[in-house]
Formats: C-alpha cells, structure tokens, sequence
C-alpha cells in the first residue's frame, strides 16, 4: 500500500485599521471598566464550532465578537 501524504493549509487574513494611540485609548478604557466587552461577545463556541463559523461569518449576521474558550 503506498503512503500518501496529507497537507492542509489554513490562511487567516486580517486588516489592521488602528493606531496605537487609538489602541491605547481603548485599553485603557477597557481597563477602567468604561467600556464593558462582555456586551461586545456575541458567542462562545468551543474549538470544534470553529469552521462552522467561520462560514456563518462570511454571511452578513448579528455578530460582533466571538469568543474561542478551548475548554468549551
């Protein structure tokens, strides 16, 4: 039986549109509690929710952030 290898690729692209005052500012803020981003979570899903989501966020939808907790 011959061996066949298996090679799968994953490419995440991101877009970076802050500067590091503008960054700054947010943690800083996110650190004296003006902002609560517990309300910017829409989900939590676990590792294994984490193709499927990434489909459903290529479709316009009603999240925002969605959290990954390896132990869910």
């Amino acid at each position: 039986m011959p061996r066949v290898a298996i090679r799968k690729e994953l490419l995440l692209q991101f877009v970076l549109g802050y500067t590091r005052e503008e960054f700054a500012i947010v943690l800083a803020m996110l650190a004296s509690g003006q902002i609560d981003a517990g309300a910017l979570i829409t989900e939590v899903i676990g590792l294994d929710a984490v193709p499927s989501m990434f489909e459903a966020l290529r479709r316009p939808g009603s999240h925002a952030k969605v959290l990954i907790d390896p132990s869910a």
